[in-house]
């Protein structure tokens, strides 16, 4: 059986040449994948997000809110992120499963980064509301989150790239190091917007009084806090050895990376975002009293 199973490994470190390491020994700074992922559950996890984010979209369009139409498109990135994954193993060629996988990681990333900059502009809102700025402060503070998005983007998109660099699972390419530094760069430019964001939420609450913004502070406080879980987790499993459980364990895959994004969304429909952060239809409020 110990044999069948290793010829079966060695099988399918062949089908997956480019973006396997089942010895999880691999000298390169490549997120590797060490285990075939289990199509069952990429699918039914995107299938999830996708439903998750029509819930959301639905909301938005009731009450007219164009900003959350990014929190559905992060969960289509997502979707496609984990169907991309689910496809890995069905899929022959070597060269075109690297371009999946590379795409699969991007779409996981930017789905999370796509939240933040919707956090960062709801953020931004609920200030503007109870403190308008005019001038050059007031383009400073709404140009934060098309510059992060920006930047994001970019640094993924060079960084998952440049990460299988060589097919090669026991190179470790000056190339694979700087796109592993660039995910690591992006990731911890979105710990420090999250950090500044939940200063921010805490002092709107300390300067306005809990009370009136109860769901507005629980959806941000919420928000970026599953984000923080998601960004942290992603940021720490860059710089473990691949046989750690955060590199190896799908079910940590799925729990500290996923389950996150999906649950912010989630959580600004279950609390009704769309609306509790329109200012324009107070009249609609009903929790307030």
């Amino acid at each position: 059986m110990i044999a069948s199973e290793l010829i079966s490994q060695d099988k399918i470190g062949r089908k997956l040449q480019g973006v396997f390491c089942a010895t999880k020994d691999c000298l390169g700074s490549s997120d590797w994948l060490v285990k075939v992922p289990t199509p069952a559950a990429a699918w039914v996890v995107g299938a999830l997000s996708l439903v998750a984010g029509i819930w959301l979209l639905a909301l938005a369009a009731r009450w007219k809110s164009k900003t959350f139409v990014s929190g559905f498109g992060a969960m289509v990135l997502l979707a496609v992120s984990m169907f991309l994954r689910a496809a890995l193993g069905s899929v022959a060629s070597g060269t075109r499963q690297v371009a999946m996988y590379r795409a699969s990681l991007f779409f996981n990333y930017f789905s999370g980064a796509t939240l933040v900059s919707l956090i960062v502009v709801l953020v931004v809102r609920l200030a503007a509301h109870f403190n308008p700025r005019t001038g050059l402060k007031h383009w400073v503070i709404a140009s934060v989150s098309p510059t992060y998005s920006c930047a994001a983007l970019a640094l993924l998109a060079a960084g998952v790239t440049l990460q299988f660099d060589d097919k090669s699972t026991v190179s470790d390419s000056s190339m694979s190091r700087i796109g592993t530094r660039l995910v690591q760069s992006m990731l911890a430019l979105t710990l420090a917007v999250l950090f500044g964001m939940s200063v921010w939420i805490g002092k709107i609450a300390k300067k306005q009084g809990a009370q009136y913004l109860s769901r507005q502070l629980t959806i941000g406080f919420a928000s970026v806090g599953l984000l923080l879980l998601w960004a942290a987790f992603m940021f720490a499993r860059t710089f473990v050895e691949l046989d750690n459980a955060a590199r190896s364990s799908e079910i940590m895959f799925y729990l500290l990376n996923v389950v996150p994004l999906i649950f912010v969304v989630i959580t600004a429909a279950l609390l009704n975002a769309p609306l509790a952060l329109n200012f324009q239809m107070t009249a609609s409020w009903k929790w307030v009293k």
